[in-house]
């Protein structure tokens, strides 16, 4: 089967709190999500998050985080495959964090790809580190409460010791690997599943569905970055003899109207007007692909100004989870 080697560190740790651990592929980042909880020790009743390549997010009810700056491009984690994009070997690591509130950031290595691995999945490895207390405060409560610990004369000592039982809960690897074995692979399809979810699953059957993801996504953005990053200039000084025309040669049939437009070397009012209304329509396979480079943004604001080009993207970037 195939499978990933993932190194899952927490940050900030001294010595690094760390395990290594063997996960199926074709599952959701909401699946990872459980694999990971379980092998670091966590619980799993806080929220979760991934950022993968420092530009796409994951979480659950994803278009509640969908607000922020345009620096990441938020995602469903149920809806998509984690091989999409741990696949790519330009990516090494990504980040996982678990508990929005105690913040804890795990840094995850990709540390090999097998395509015909032959043992239990998933599984941890090896291991450093007793997992930390859940809701401490995060790396540096919980740092505060081991000092507190070592300190008997400290006046919040007989609190700690209360809340803490007096000790880290040693991690138990053995036992972690036993509940894993339990997991049945693949044997239903199931629509895509939150966090919450996968682990009802996994207690009502011991099952890891096979999920029936959308139409993949990365599709829009690494098949369509290829033919954007061999842009020349000309697509800076206004020439559509160059980039412009590759744009519309990658465009869909259907779209005939708006390649005629961009192939255009004079624009009219009434032109600007058309390529603002069909980019602000229900269109998001094309928006995607002209906010993917640099330039065509530029070459957007000379077109439809400024404040449109604002406006436009922050519509895009409310609506792509809906594609």
């Amino acid at each position: 089967m195939k499978v990933f080697k993932l190194k899952v560190a927490i940050k900030d740790t001294h010595p690094p709190i760390w395990r290594r651990v063997i996960v199926p592929a074709g599952i959701s980042f909401s699946q990872l999500a459980f694999i990971l909880n379980e092998a670091m020790g966590w619980f799993g009743g806080h929220l979760s998050s991934f950022k993968v390549d420092n530009w796409f997010e994951f979480y659950d009810d994803a278009d509640e985080y969908m607000d922020g700056p345009f620096d990441s491009e938020v995602l469903e984690a149920g809806e998509y495959c984690i091989d999409e994009f741990l696949d790519r070997e330009d990516i090494k690591s990504f980040r996982y964090t678990y508990d929005f509130g105690d913040n804890w950031e795990h840094i995850v290595t990709i540390e090999d790809r097998m395509e015909n691995y032959v043992g239990a999945c998933p599984v941890v490895i090896k291991y450093k580190g007793d997992t930390p207390w859940e809701d401490c405060g995060g790396v540096w409560g919980f740092y505060d409460m081991l000092e507190t610990l070592n300190n008997p004369d400290a006046d919040d000592y007989e609190d700690i010791v209360e809340w803490t039982g007096g000790a880290l809960r040693p991690y138990d690897m053995e036992s972690i690997n036993n509940d894993f074995a339990q997991i049945e692979l693949f044997k239903k399809s199931h629509k895509p599943m939150t966090t919450a979810e996968v682990y009802e699953a996994y207690f009502d059957d011991g099952s890891l569905y096979k999920i029936d993801f959308p139409k993949p996504f990365t599709k829009y953005y690494y098949d369509g970055f290829d033919e954007f990053e061999d842009y020349d200039e000309d697509i800076m000084d206004g020439d559509n003899s160059g980039g412009i025309s590759e744009l519309a040669e990658i465009l869909q049939d259907e779209y005939e109207e708006l390649q005629s437009l961009l192939l255009k070397k004079q624009l009219t009012a009434i032109d600007k007007s058309r390529i603002q209304e069909m980019l602000l329509s229900d269109q998001m396979e094309i928006a995607t692909l002209t906010i993917m480079n640099s330039r065509l943004v530029e070459k957007l604001m000379n077109v439809i100004g400024p404040k449109e080009t604002e406006a436009f993207l922050k519509k895009i970037m409310s609506g792509l989870n809906n594609i």
